[in-house]
Order: C-alpha cells, then structure tokens, then sequence
C-alpha cells in the first residue's frame, strides 16, 4: 500500500470507527419520538410533558445503566429502523401481530380513551352524526373526505377498513411530522369532512389552540373504549434485554402516584375517575 493510500484508509477509519462502534453500542437506546402532541411534545413550554415523554423520564431514572437520545422521527422511518434491528425503539405504540413479527413489546406504558371521530359541530349537525358512528358506512362515503396520519394505527378494526379504502380520492394521509396538527387545520378549513383521533387530543389543543369549542368527538360503533401504548424495539438480544429491563422497571412504578399523574396529565377528569376505580384491571392487570 503507498504512502498516499494508507494516509486516506487512517483518516477514513478514524471518522468511521467511532460510529460503528456507537452504533453497536449495548448500553444507548434511542427513543424515537413521533410529533404526536400531548402523548409526545417535541417543543414549546411543554416540551417533554407528554404522557409517554414523563414516563420514559420515569423509566430512565430507573435505568442508569443506558445512555438515552430522543431523536424525532416519523412512524414509517422509526418502523423502518425496527425492522432493520437498529437500536431504537418506540415510545408508546398500539401492540398489533404485524409488528410483532419483528419487534418485542413492553407491558402496556400508556392507556386513554380510544379513537373518536372528529368533525366540526356545523358539520355534525348537518350530517346529522350522532354518537355510536358507524365508521365502516363513513368511510364508504365519498361524498365526505376523511383524514388520516399516515403510518399510524388506529387500531386492528379501524386499520383494516382503512387499508381497504386507502386508494381512495376521498381519503388524504397526511404524511411527515405535525400530523395531528395538519389534519386538525384541514378539518378547521373545510378541507376534510372528519378524521380520526383521540378525544384528549382536544383538550391539548384547546389550551395552546383555538380548536375546542368547534370540534365534536363521537364514539365509534364497536370501537373499545380504551387504547393502550407499548414500548417495543427490535426483535433481536439486545430488543429482548432492553424489554425486559424495562418490564421489571414498570413492575415497580406503574401503581405509583408519580406514574399516575404522567398517564393522566392529558386525559379528560371524568375518564380518570372511572380508570383510577378499576386501575388494576385496566391497566396493571392488561398486557
């Protein structure tokens, strides 16, 4: 090898070496965190108050051994570094078979009242929606638009109707980051009928937004009344390691009174009381 030759292979080797060696570093786990306001907030006063953004501080306080980064990304990329068995892992995930094909998941981390239709109350009055929504004759209407976030699950029911119905004209899917916050001005502008989201997501909305007193949330016709988030990171040693440190840490803080005010931060005060009556078997019993 000439002079030339291994002065270029050091310098080479000494930028590359370190990032090899960070990436197959057992001790980092990267959270990769969605723009999915207040489960996940990536800015402003409330930066890290989410519901899963406190219990991931939490975890981490239990956890000193691991190095942390938070690292915003969107679903498909993150799913996409899962899969390829990179040393990330999701925050607060709907647990569903396709994903557990290459991922270990956690004991349920979050819990809220499930998936609502979201439209303006003009339009609900206008369409004459009322609660109990039949989504599966909504969505087949193309005489309404509907809104979606791309790469998020709505849940194994909802999801497969609207898989079904994705090629549609009379559907958009917002894609990036700000999804909620994209669909919830479409719907404000007129330019989507509905969409599909969390009732507290309303609530966040309504002290850093104008959007409250407009939008109506009605239940869905067999939809549960519950949803729950999981951690989950890749199905290999070091995924399965990091779920089951995670898991005895969870085994120790969830019926504690500070995991308890991180999951509730964001939820509507008549569903806490009904959760907090029954919070053993909804929560630390499910999993």
């Amino acid at each position: 090898m000439n002079r030339t030759l291994l002065l270029l292979f050091i310098v080479v080797s000494s930028v590359i070496r370190p990032v090899i060696a960070d990436d197959i570093n057992e001790n980092v786990i990267r959270w990769g965190i969605l723009d999915f306001a207040p489960v996940n907030i990536l800015d402003g006063k409330h930066k890290r108050m989410g519901q899963s953004d406190q219990i991931i501080q939490l975890i981490e306080r239990h956890l000193p051994q691991y190095q942390y980064e938070w690292i915003p990304l969107n679903t498909r990329r993150l799913e996409g570094y899962i899969k390829a068995g990179d040393h990330y892992c999701h925050t607060a995930a709907i647990k569903k078979p396709e994903r557990e094909k290459y991922a270990y998941f956690s004991r349920p981390i979050v819990m809220a009242s499930s998936h609502r239709l979201l439209v303006l109350e003009d339009k609900a009055a206008e369409l004459g929606i009322k609660e109990g929504v039949d989504f599966s004759q909504l969505i087949t209407n193309k005489k309404l638009s509907g809104g979606f976030a791309a790469g998020r699950s709505y849940g194994p029911d909802l999801d497969r109707q609207i898989e079904l119905h994705e090629d549609g004209k009379h559907l958009f899917f917002a894609k990036g980051m700000n999804l909620t916050e994209t669909l919830l001005n479409m719907l404000m502008h007129g330019r989507i009928d509905y969409m599909v989201d969390y009732p507290w997501i309303i609530r966040y909305f309504a002290k850093t937004r104008a959007y409250h007193s407009e939008v109506r949330s009605f239940t869905i016709n067999g939809h549960p009344d519950y949803n729950y988030g999981y951690i989950y990171c890749p199905k290999n040693v070091w995924g399965k390691k990091v779920i089951d440190d995670i898991n005895r840490v969870l085994d120790q803080i969830r019926d504690s009174d500070a995991y308890r005010d991180a999951l509730f931060a964001w939820e509507d005060p008549a569903v806490v009381d009904t959760i907090k009556a029954n919070y053993k078997q909804l929560f630390l019993d499910k999993k």
